[in-house]
């Protein structure tokens, strides 16, 4: 199953970013390496969200990155450095991947600058 694109939203100070129902098969988007992202887990269990490198970061390290939300929590991640997180080649070139352990009342915005 294919990712689904996430919308790069630019909030600003009268404008709450909307946020997105993650989806099952994952999520992603294009990015610029100035992009953070917003997740809210409204469920009463805990999520794993999986941020997917496919390139070693400038320290030699590999492998994805995973990030714990509990329940009824909100986490700020990013941003995301271009040269070790954007996917290199093929039709998804430039983007950023993103699995869940779960979905149910998990949400999630990609936040772009003001």
């Amino acid at each position: 199953m294919a990712y689904t694109d996430l919308t790069i939203v630019r909030p600003s100070a009268t404008v709450n970013a909307p946020f997105t129902a993650c989806a099952a098969a994952g999520n992603q988007w294009l990015n610029s390496g100035k992009e953070r992202i917003l997740i809210i887990n409204d469920d009463a269990a805990s999520k794993t969200v999986t941020f997917n490198r496919p390139v070693a970061c400038s320290h030699g390290l590999t492998g994805n990155t995973a990030i714990v939300c509990p329940a009824n929590e909100r986490r700020l991640v990013g941003p995301f450095k271009q040269e070790e997180w954007n996917l290199q080649t093929g039709a998804d070139a430039g983007k950023v991947t993103i699995d869940y352990s779960a979905v149910t009342n998990l949400k999630i915005v990609a936040l772009g600058d003001m």
